[in-house]
């Protein structure tokens, strides 16, 4: 069975862009003693810079606490339930909120497993992110003209949902 960055790797390979050119993957935040995740999101096209914009996914400031990570107690299998908090933005996004990653490039950031719900009392849990993306363009982000980004659509706008690659196991 392939893994999404093999299935990624071959979609890149025909050429069209894709949001599943966007391959997530969970890393161990790479502390000792520290309940934080390494999130990475690659570009297996290696022909397009792809930008999205990041509302909703795991590079989202609220990603934690609005359903995009979930962590499951490895004791008992039960999910620790996050809010589900639904976030109101302001319309159109800022240039800021777009990430640009390069063909056969990767962007990554420091998660920290911490919000009132999740239980920081050492046990051990499985994390897992999961979602969709919001606004995929196939190109750069100086690249993405105005009207896209307040419409957050358009004719190569790509939208799909993305999971990362497998789930990681770490103490709280």
């Amino acid at each position: 069975m392939a893994t999404s960055a093999e299935s990624a790797k071959d979609a890149a390979s025909q050429g069209n862009p894709s949001t599943k050119d966007l391959v997530v993957s969970l890393t161990d935040g790479g502390t000792k003693n520290s309940s934080s995740v390494e999130v990475t999101i690659e570009n297996m096209n290696p022909e397009y810079t792809l930008t999205f914009l990041k509302w909703d996914s795991p590079l989202d400031k609220s990603s934690l606490n609005s359903g995009v990570f979930t962590i499951h107690d490895v004791a008992n299998g039960d999910e620790i339930p996050s809010p589900g908090i639904k976030v109101s933005r302001i319309l159109p996004p800022s240039r800021e909120d777009l990430v640009e990653v390069r063909p056969s490039s990767s962007v990554s950031a420091k998660v920290e497993l911490k919000a009132p719900w999740i239980p920081a009392d050492g046990r051990e849990v499985k994390v897992e992110v999961q979602g969709q993306w919001r606004a995929v363009w196939p190109r750069s982000k100086a690249q993405v003209q105005d009207e896209e980004l307040r419409a957050t659509s358009g004719d190569d706008v790509l939208k799909g949902p993305f999971q990362g690659e497998q789930m990681l196991q770490l103490a709280l």
